[in-house]
């Protein structure tokens, strides 16, 4: 009796689970949509606008017959996947690439953001696009660079699962990080004797001059700023706005003071608030005198001579 031997080989495949059975899907013949947003060919952003301040946002965009429904068996994971950066979970702004610059994907009526995937779970059931509303905001998270653009194209998408139904997308712009014009002052603040200053404390007329913030951009609501006293002409009285001659200065035993032109008292250091002329930019001005005072108790210690003081003027776009 002859036995034979019969050969029997099988193969074992060990799939992962979802590869099996998706959790999530789009309905038959339908596939990714977009959300598609034009943007104006430039957004100017004052230069020192904080970080958190919304720089833009979109009109509302409302979707029409949209071909990008999709349906879930399960509890699921939602949100956002950044395509132009880092995706942070849970994350409400992305970063685009290293411009200072973040974006948000703002959901109507609510006005909540979509957190960055997975952000957050939905239940089980089926979802479409047709009539949601939807708004981009891009939100100023650093310094921004001097050619910072947003890009063309797909900036994220919204993710369910394992599935894309949307993405974010953008004809592109360009950030202009702008300022106003702060020209250099030079006052001229005339010819003087030694009988002017004949007692330690004694003031020579005022000077009155503006200090002009030009060609102001769009955007700002409030000027914030103040005086600092220089490396060549340091405070004397910081609380009186009373700085040092320079080292060029041969006149000796004044300073010089600055004050308000309605002779307010003007502090060195001291931030100080001014509104703009109006939020479509323009021209605004501070206006000030300058004055020179006595601080040598000691008539052997007064010399004639030029005198001259430099305090740098600081302002921030608010």
């Amino acid at each position: 009796m002859k036995f034979s031997h019969v050969l029997i080989v099988g193969f074992l495949y060990l799939l992962p689970f979802n590869a099996m059975a998706a959790i999530c899907e789009f309905y038959p013949d339908h596939s990714k949509g977009s959300v598609r947003v034009v943007l104006p060919a430039t957004i100017s952003v004052p230069r020192d606008t904080p970080n958190g301040t919304v720089i833009y946002e979109s009109p509302i965009l409302t979707l029409g017959a949209i071909p990008s429904s999709f349906r879930c068996s399960a509890v699921h994971n939602e949100g956002v996947r950044n395509t132009v950066g880092v995706t942070q979970p849970g994350a409400e702004i992305f970063p685009i690439g290293n411009t200072g610059i973040g974006w948000q994907w703002v959901r109507p009526p609510s006005g909540k953001a979509w957190k960055g995937f997975p952000g957050t779970t939905d239940t089980a059931g089926g979802w479409g696009w047709n009539g949601s509303e939807h708004i981009l905001r891009f939100v100023k998270t650093g310094t921004i660079s001097g050619s910072a653009t947003i890009p063309s194209g797909q900036l994220g998408t919204f993710v369910a699962a394992e599935i894309e139904p949307l993405a974010m997308n953008t004809n592109g712009t360009r950030i202009v990080s702008q300022s106003c014009e702060t020209p250099d002052v030079k006052v001229d603040m005339g010819s003087y004797t030694m009988s002017d200053f004949l007692q330690n404390g004694d003031y020579a007329k005022e000077k009155y001059f503006f200090l002009d913030m030009k060609n102001c951009p769009p955007g700002i609501n409030n000027f914030r700023y103040s005086f600092s006293p220089t490396a060549g002409s340091p405070a004397w009285s910081a609380d009186t706005g009373v700085v040092h001659l320079n080292s060029n200065s041969t006149a000796k035993g004044l300073a010089l003071q600055m004050r308000f032109s309605d002779r307010t008292i003007l502090k060195l250091n001291q931030n100080y608030i001014m509104k703009a002329p109006t939020s479509s930019g323009g021209n605004a001005s501070v206006s000030l005198q300058a004055r020179f005072v006595r601080i040598e108790p000691s008539n052997a210690q007064m010399r004639a001579g030029d005198a001259n003081a430099e305090i740098a003027f600081v302002v921030e776009y608010l």
